[in-house]
């Protein structure tokens, strides 16, 4: 094993530097200390669900054989790993310089180059990693790295490759207001004054949902030092942006700061002189009083602000709540078959606590499954509104550490804001999440393209549709899968927002639309095109199962949710066909992974208990894409069975599945799979994969190519499969499958009447015995027969199917007629043997079966 860790009480630098070096060693894993600095344990509460780290606690020294450390190169403040250093193979990147006690680990001493370690890290990361790049927050993490240990650049031991990284990150994407809310300075006393009197001045305004600091000073000497206090302020005072007014020596300066996206400095002074950027700006006002000048300011805000999201705008609606008397044991089957992390309680349609799924866990193993969730809830509820700004739902859930806020309106809750949410806010363009966006170009830069030109024309359609009814449209299911393994397939199935009814009915005005069906109840729609094809509309929907194998019930929920209903990871893949965010694949469970890595991966545990179909579908998928079972699956897949949870299963259900396996393109794998989880008993107790068996199963599957003729050839499969079984046996099979009485009668070949036809086969070698003996069984039970027969009788059967079975009489009954046969069984009689006759001439004509009939001379 491969670690990478750093000092205790990580600092910025060091938090940074686990993530970099991480890119030049990807195979380890991090390591993060148990102490960690303020600033680190700020960004970690923010972040902590998507970075990859591990704790202490997760690794065993005994199988480590490599450390890298970074930010640090001796054996002090990385304690446990100081007692193996001597044991294990070593890699140091510490830009400290090489002092008594380090000499011994570190050998390249890089401090006159670096005032930062990320600084170090991430230029080893350009120079060495082919087409190297960082997602945006590790961007961001880089930069407080570099911030914090050159004290903003100030520091002494800055160096120029400090202000080349920084540029590195800031050009590509690096967010700069993240520093002022991690980092800190220290006021001089003079500074902590002068504070005082601010924050005593300070009134605060609301310009659409931002809050806005203004304060006052005046002197008559020169005030100094306020830049550096207005960041201080901003963080007191909890202000979205923030304007100091300062008189002195008969001026008013104005000092502005913004760590708001939609409080542009530079449009708020334009026209007014001085410099600075977006978020940071300074101007001397000549034309009046402080009084006039806050005026103008506020004016200019008012007229200027943009719109900023809001909790209502990304909370999660409707809510999943647990009744504050459901054990814990139950609150636990629910978050795994509904995919939530966690719940808000309610008791009397009151809420009054919130519990995490981690929380649940904990309590489960200590065997308290059986108590009330609200005898452990967390009772101290940190609330919002629907109104609150991200800047404000963002210190809530840093200042607090949680997960998630409840939303409230009227003491109702109304929705959910996640940790997860607010990143995705912040983080638009890249959607960070558990729920990974991956844009389709990075798939496939012609990935629409290549579709076909009909589907091509439908997504434009809709994509238009999505933006006339400002509605949120995704593309789901197989075609999605398909799509990524650059496989044909044409369902179109896609899900809605809101209206799917409104939405199929607003679509089929802008296609060639032959027919539309909608189902009310189902909130479900089909447009059928006059070109064949066919597009299934659902409004998104949520499902979970009152009890094992029981049919799901649903509710109206979100993407996520819809998607989290699906069999497998594979399968639970989405690309947004909204007009504004057109291409995304969406992926919440690691589908593309699995995809690539030819994996089939259950959603949640409780799975396959949910529906147990799923475990003869993971075998059909297995077989179709030559994918493998990953071990957790194949372990729930044991526990399943192991429960008998099959054995509850209406045949009705399982039979669909089964005929699913038939006719997939290589069944036999298929079988094997099911044979693997000993399932095959599920058909019939005496069915025995034995090697005979899976032989035939193998030239079946050959032979699917080579016979084209018009038949359901998953039946060939079935009779193939249960050739072990005598009549009586495969008649039980065939009613299970709802055969009509006529087919079964003409399909019902068991053992000892296959044996008893293909021995009298042997005895016949005329074209006409052959035809008469085979003529009136069905085909599949001929091909069948091909796979069990003699060299000699796979010929004669072969003849007969490409053959004799295709041959046109010569002798019509009006040529009887003619010759004086009157109408009749002997008339019929005679039609027959002419034929049997025909088939036996080498070159028959009408002439020579009529003479050999004896009606001719």
């Amino acid at each position: 094993m491969e670690i990478i860790t750093t000092h205790h009480l990580t600092d910025l630098d060091g938090f940074a530097s686990l993530i970099l070096a991480n890119k030049l060693h990807p195979k380890a894993k991090i390591i993060l200390p148990t102490t960690l600095g303020n600033n680190v344990k700020k960004l970690f509460s923010l972040f902590k669900e998507i970075l990859n780290f591990n704790t202490i606690e997760d690794v065993n020294l005994k199988y480590i054989k490599k450390i890298i450390l970074v930010d640090t190169s001796g054996p002090t403040r990385i304690d446990p790993f100081d007692k193996i250093l001597n044991k294990v193979e070593l890699v140091i990147y510490d830009h400290h310089p090489r002092n008594k006690i380090n000499s011994k680990y570190c050998s390249i001493d890089v401090s006159q180059k670096y005032g930062s370690n990320t600084s170090y890290l991430l230029d080893l990361c350009i120079h060495n990693i082919p087409n190297f790049h960082l997602k945006k927050y590790e961007l961001d993490i880089s930069l407080l790295g570099i911030y914090e240990d050159t004290g903003n650049f100030l520091f002494p031991t800055t160096t120029f490759l400090d202000f080349k990284m920084a540029s590195f990150l800031v050009e590509h994407g690096g967010n700069i207001r993240m520093i002022k809310d991690f980092t800190t300075s220290t006021l001089t006393y003079k500074q902590e004054n002068i504070l005082k009197i601010l924050i005593k001045n300070t009134h605060f305004f609301y310009f659409g949902r931002e809050t806005i600091g203004f304060s006052k000073i005046s002197s008559e000497n020169f005030i100094g030092g306020i830049n550096e206090l207005i960041d201080n302020l901003m963080l007191i005072q909890n202000c979205n942006s923030y304007f100091i007014f300062v008189e002195s020596k008969n001026k008013i300066s104005i000092i502005g700061r913004s760590n708001s996206e939609h409080i542009n400095l530079e449009d708020i002074f334009h026209g007014m002189g001085g410099g600075g950027f977006s978020s940071a700006y300074s101007t001397t006002y000549k034309n009046g009083n402080i009084s006039k000048a806050q005026k103008l300011i506020k004016e200019k805000l008012n007229s200027l602000m943009a719109k900023e999201k809001i909790a209502y705008d990304i909370m999660s609606s409707p809510v999943k709540v647990i009744d504050s008397s459901t054990t814990l044991k139950d609150a636990y089957i629910l978050s795994e078959r509904t995919g939530h992390s966690g719940f808000p309680i309610i008791e009397n349609h009151k809420l009054v606590g919130v519990i995490s799924k981690k929380e649940i866990n904990r309590f489960i193993n200590h065997n308290l499954g059986h108590f009330p969730v609200k005898k452990y809830m967390n009772k101290n509820l940190i609330v919002g509104n629907k109104n609150f700004s991200l800047s404000k739902l963002k210190n809530l859930i840093i200042e607090n550490n949680i997960g998630r806020i409840p939303i409230l309106d009227n003491n109702k809750i109304i929705g959910i804001v996640t940790r997860t949410d607010i990143l995705n806010a912040f983080y638009e363009d890249y959607n960070i999440n558990k729920t990974k966006e991956i844009s389709l170009e990075i798939i496939n830069q012609n990935f629409i393209l290549n579709l076909p030109p009909e589907i091509q024309n439908i997504l434009s359609q809709i994509k238009a549709v999505s933006k006339l009814l400002n509605e949120k449209v995704y593309l789901v299911g197989g075609i999605v899968r398909d799509l990524i393994l650059d496989l044909p397939n044409e369902d179109i199935d896609i899900v809605v927002e809101n209206d799917a009814n409104n939405f199929a009915k607003t679509l089929s005005k802008f296609l060639p639309t032959a027919k539309i069906r909608i189902h009310d109840q189902f909130k479900t729609a089909t447009i059928f095109l006059e070109n064949g094809l066919s597009i299934d509309i659902a409004t998104l929907r949520s499902e979970y199962y009152e009890y094992p194998t029981a049919l799901p019930i649903v509710t109206q929920g979100t993407i996520k949710d819809d998607l989290f209903r699906r069999d497998f990871t594979i399968n639970a893949l989405a690309i947004d066909i909204s007009h504004n965010n057109f291409g995304k694949l969406l992926d919440f469970f690691k589908g593309y992974n699995d995809i690539k890595n030819k994996n089939i991966k259950i959603i949640h545990n409780i799975s396959f208990i949910d529906d147990p179909t799923r475990i003869i579908r993971a075998c059909r998928f297995a077989s179709r894409y030559s994918f493998t079972i990953e071990k957790e699956t194949h372990d729930l897949i044991l526990d399943a069975i192991e429960m008998g949870i099959l054995e509850r299963l209406s045949w009705n259900r399982l039979k669909n599945e089964f005929q699913y396996i038939l006719e997939d393109k290589n069944p036999s794998k298929g079988i094997l799979l099911l044979n693997k989880y000993n399932l095959l008993k599920l058909f019939h107790d005496n069915i025995i994969l034995d090697k005979f068996l899976l032989k035939k199963l193998n030239l079946a599957n050959k032979f699917k190519n080579i016979f084209a003729i018009k038949l359901e050839y998953w039946i060939v499969f079935l009779l193939v499969l249960t050739s072990q079984l005598n009549s009586k046996e495969l008649e039980i099979i065939f009613l299970k499958f709802g055969f009509s009485k006529n087919f079964i009668n003409k399909h019902k070949f068991g053992i000892e009447k296959r044996k008893t036809l293909l021995e009298e086969l042997n005895y016949k070698n005329k074209n006409s015995e052959i035809y008469s003996l085979l003529k009136n069984i069905p085909e599949e039970v001929l091909i069948l027969l091909i796979l069990e027969s003699t060299r000699e009788n796979k010929v004669k059967i072969k003849s007969y199917l490409f053959n004799l079975k295709g041959k046109v009489a010569i002798i019509k009954g009006r040529d009887l007629l003619e010759l004086g046969l009157e109408s009749g069984p002997r008339l019929k009689e005679y039609i027959e043997k002419s034929f049997l006759i025909q088939l036996d001439q080498i070159n028959p004509s009408k002439d020579s079966i009529l003479k050999e009939l004896n009606l001719i001379c």
